[in-house]
């Protein structure tokens, strides 16, 4: 099915995240869902990690990233923490990924023009998280 996305956002893959959101949606409206429950949540950007954001030729970030709490599908309450997050340049970035106030830290080496999806944890009903970058 294709669709045509009404959310006019800046940060491609949050356009894109919402975008399938949406979709996602439409194709299951008809589903008896507990309205309660949700698929995934997408959470605020990342914070500033006091690092300076790698930029290309024309002073855009390379990185760019986005929260998700997703839940499981057999335990709804157990809840995923995922970052995802793009490169837009044609150089590696070192990468290390925290919870804002917590130790628990990914490192991850992303290549250029790559995506990866990370797991930073996964916690019971907590579907609200934030994290923070630094990058080298």
């Amino acid at each position: 099915m294709s669709m045509h996305c009404p959310i006019s956002y800046s940060n491609h893959l949050v356009r894109a995240l919402l975008c399938f959101g949406l979709l996602f949606a439409s194709e299951n409206a008809l589903a008896q869902a507990d309205p309660g429950k949700f698929r995934f949540q997408l959470q605020e950007p990342a914070e500033d990690a006091g690092s300076a954001a790698v930029r290309d030729a024309f002073n855009r970030p390379c990185l760019e990233s986005v929260g998700v709490a997703s839940a499981h599908v057999v335990n709804p309450d157990l809840i995923d923490h995922l970052v995802k997050l793009e490169n837009r340049c044609s150089r590696m970035l070192k990468l290390k990924i925290c919870y804002f106030t917590d130790d628990r830290c990914k490192t991850l080496n992303l290549g250029a023009y790559m995506k990866e999806e990370v797991f930073l944890g996964a916690m019971m009903k907590v579907t609200r998280f934030k994290f923070y970058i630094f990058q080298k």
